[in-house]
């Protein structure tokens, strides 16, 4: 008993420490100096204060892009800057990028354990007009949800 409260101490300590921080992948890594000018330009773009502290983060992996961790000096400042990132949707130069919260490695698991779900379900029903997608997140809650499938050769058959 002892064990699993440690556990959920270490757990919630963890939140905690990466509550400031949001996490952007697919950006292409090339030096430090060019992540903080990028990162500079969407704090303009998005109206928000620039992160106190930029990192990338993983191992160095050939062919492998590090994500960027964004460490704010508070939840207010990450929260304004997350809030705003709707203006940046469309514009080609950030198309590819995709920007999250920090999750722990139990919430990771759990969001992977959610995503190997709907993959089994999407191959079972392989012919099916339906998929199935996760939703939510760890802080708020999980689930899968199934969407009609969007058939792409008619969308654009008919945009030309």
């Amino acid at each position: 008993m002892a064990a699993t409260r440690n556990e959920q101490l270490a757990e919630e300590t963890a939140q905690k420490n990466r509550s400031k921080n949001l996490i952007i992948h697919g950006r292409h890594e090339t030096t430090p100096n060019d992540d903080k000018k990028f990162m500079e330009e969407i704090s303009v773009e998005v109206d928000s204060n620039m992160p106190s502290k930029i990192e990338r983060v993983g191992q160095l992996k050939e062919g492998k892009t590090r994500p960027i961790r964004m460490e704010f000096k508070n939840t207010e400042d990450k929260e304004k800057f997350y809030g705003n990132l709707g203006k940046l949707k469309g514009k080609i130069c950030y198309q590819g990028i995709h920007i999250t919260d920090d999750f722990t490695y139990n919430e990771r698991m759990l969001i992977r354990d959610f995503s190997e779900q709907a993959k089994s379900k999407n191959l079972k029903e392989n012919n099916s007009d339906y998929v199935w997608r996760v939703r939510g997140s760890p802080k708020n809650g999980l689930f899968l949800k199934r969407f009609m499938k969007v058939n792409t050769e008619t969308n654009q058959s008919s945009q030309q």
